[in-house]
């Protein structure tokens, strides 16, 4: 499955630039780069950026996406917990039944596991 991967965004650069990949390959891309410590730029903010060139995307114009085709709106917060861990919660709400969905969780990146405890 190929993905398209931001090099440049029109928020940072001026313009956007677009490269397809492999999602494995993506994967591993990312993985160096944070591994390597090349992007200075926190979670938080980049994950908004991101979003907002996605919509810019032909892809996302022609409404291939399946939020589009559902009418389902999709509102995504992510933010860096502590190295290697993340916090991302989902909102969606559906326009035509007016169902809300609300996910919340942790990853982990990196090749680095997330130990949990019950309570």
């Amino acid at each position: 499955m190929m993905v398209q991967h931001h090099v440049k965004y029109k928020e940072l650069h001026g313009y956007d630039e677009i490269v397809m990949m492999t999602m494995s390959d993506h994967k591993l891309l990312h993985q160096k780069l944070r591994r390597e410590q090349k992007c200075n730029i926190p979670s938080d903010e980049l994950h908004k950026i991101a979003m907002l060139a996605h919509k810019r995307t032909q892809k996302y114009k022609h409404g291939t996406n399946i939020y589009a085709k559902k009418n389902v709106s999709c509102q995504e917060f992510c933010k860096t917990m502590m190295p290697y861990v993340g916090h991302r919660e989902d909102i969606r709400y559906n326009l035509i039944t007016k169902q809300v969905w609300f996910t919340f969780r942790f990853c982990s990146y990196g090749g680095k596991e997330l130990f949990y405890i019950d309570i």
